[in-house]
C-alpha cells in the first residue's frame, strides 16, 4: 500500500511539473520599450576582486565569482551592510572540495549557503559563506544521463532544472540523484519566429547548432517556480512557470538571428557567426512578481550600454532601466530596490544602482 501511494504521488508530481507546448509568442522592438529611466552607480574598489563573472545576494551577504584563474579566488564574500569585503573561499582544482570553475551560483533556500556549478566537471558544490573555509561543505557530480546539459539551475532543494543541447529536446527536470522528472520543450518552436540566414532552410539544421543559437543562462526563483532564459546571441527571452505548466516567448528588440554559416566540428553541427559576435542579453534575474533581464546588445569589444528591462511574469514591459557602468551580471534587492551587478570596464568590481518602480 506504502509503495502504491509512493506510485500515485510520483505521477501527480510529474502531471504538476509538465509544461505544455504554449509557447505565447509577444514581439517588441525599441519603440514599444517603456521610457528609459537613467540609473546612476556608486563603484566599489574591493581589493581581490581580478575578472568576476557573477553575482549573487544571499542573507547577509554578497558574493562574487571569478573567472577561470589559478588562483584560490573563486569566490568572494562581502558584508553587504558594512559594505565590506571579508574573505575569498574555493580551492583551485580538481580533487575532493576543490573548484576548477564557477559557472553559476544558485541560493537554495538553507542559510548562509550556497551552491555552484562547474560546467566542466558537471559538479554542483556547496559553500557556508559564513566562515573563510577555502574548500567546499559538500559536492556532487550532475547524474550521468543520457542527455548533455549545459546550463543548470535549482527547482527545489533536491530538484534540478537543466537545458540541454544535443537533440531538440529543450529542457529536462530531474532530482540532484538522476531521477528524471520530464523533458518538455523543443527548439525546433524557436525556429517557427525568426528568418533563416543565407537561404538556409529549416529542415537542413541539426538541433546542436540550432541549440547553440538559442543559447542562454537558466535564472529562476524556487518560491514561485518561475524561470526564464535570454538568449545571449538571439534576442528572445522565455518565461517558464513550472507550477501553472506553461511558457512564453517575447521576441526583439532586434528579433533576427545573428549572421551564420553551418561549420563542422567532430561530426556534429556547429554554427559559424559571420562578423563580431553580438551579445544581446546577458543575465537575468527572477523576482517575487517580475523578471529583470540585462540588454548589451553590442560587440563586447567596444564600449556599450547596459539597459535592464522589467517584464512582468505574461511578458509585458514594466520599466527600462539605462545604467551608467557596463554590466555583465547582476542580482537584485526587491526591498531595497537596490542593483548589484560587477562591471565589464578595464577595473572590474562591484556597482551599486538604487531604483524605484
Amino acid at each position: 500500500m506504502k509503495n502504491l501511494l509512493s506510485i500515485i504521488a510520483l505521477i501527480l508530481f510529474l502531471i504538476s511539473c509538465e509544461v505544455r507546448k504554449e509557447i505565447n509568442e509577444n514581439r517588441f522592438t525599441q519603440k514599444d520599450l517603456p521610457e528609459k529611466k537613467l540609473l546612476k552607480g556608486f563603484k566599489y574598489a574591493y581589493e581581490g576582486i581580478l575578472n568576476p563573472n557573477g553575482i549573487l545576494l544571499k542573507d547577509d551577504y554578497l558574493v562574487v565569482s571569478e573567472r577561470n584563474n589559478i588562483l584560490d579566488l573563486k569566490l568572494h564574500v562581502i558584508d553587504v551592510s558594512k559594505e565590506e569585503y571579508l574573505y575569498a573561499k574555493g580551492k583551485d582544482g580538481i580533487g575532493p572540495n576543490e573548484v576548477n570553475l564557477v559557472y553559476s551560483m544558485d541560493d537554495v533556500g538553507e542559510k548562509n549557503m550556497i551552491w555552484t556549478y562547474d560546467v566542466e566537471q558537471r559538479k554542483f558544490s556547496k559553500f557556508d559563506i559564513s566562515n573563510s573555509e577555502l574548500l567546499s561543505e559538500d559536492e556532487f557530480r550532475s547524474p550521468e544521463l543520457d542527455y548533455f546539459i549545459t546550463h543548470a539551475t535549482w527547482t527545489s532543494d533536491s530538484t534540478l532544472l537543466g537545458g540541454l543541447v544535443d537533440g531538440w529536446e529543450k529542457f529536462i527536470h530531474i532530482t540532484k540523484e538522476g531521477t528524471l522528472l520530464n523533458t518538455f520543450g523543443s527548439w525546433r518552436d524557436n525556429l517557427e519566429y525568426y528568418e533563416l540566414p543565407r537561404g538556409y532552410k529549416k529542415e537542413e539544421l541539426d538541433p546542436n547548432l540550432v541549440s547553440s543559437l538559442f543559447q542562454a543562462k537558466i535564472r529562476g526563483n524556487i518560491s514561485n517556480g518561475v524561470y526564464v532564459l535570454a538568449g545571449i546571441t538571439t534576442d528572445y527571452i522565455e518565461i517558464i512557470d513550472l507550477k501553472q505548466g506553461k511558457s512564453k516567448l517575447v521576441i526583439g528588440p532586434v528579433g533576427k538571428m545573428p549572421d551564420f554559416e553551418i561549420t563542422y566540428h567532430l561530426g556534429y553541427q556547429m554554427p559559424a557567426i559571420k562578423g563580431p559576435v553580438k551579445i544581446q542579453y546577458s543575465d537575468a534575474f527572477v523576482g517575487e512578481t517580475s523578471i529583470f533581464v540585462l540588454y548589451v546588445g553590442m560587440d563586447l569589444n567596444k564600449i556599450f550600454t547596459s539597459r535592464i528591462f522589467q517584464l512582468d511574469f505574461d511578458g509585458n514591459f514594466l520599466n527600462q532601466f539605462e545604467l551608467d557602468y557596463p554590466i555583465l551580471d547582476f542580482v537584485i534587492d526587491e526591498k531595497l530596490k537596490i542593483i548589484y551587478g560587477v562591471t565589464a570596464d578595464k577595473e572590474p568590481n562591484v556597482v551599486t544602482f538604487k531604483y524605484n518602480q
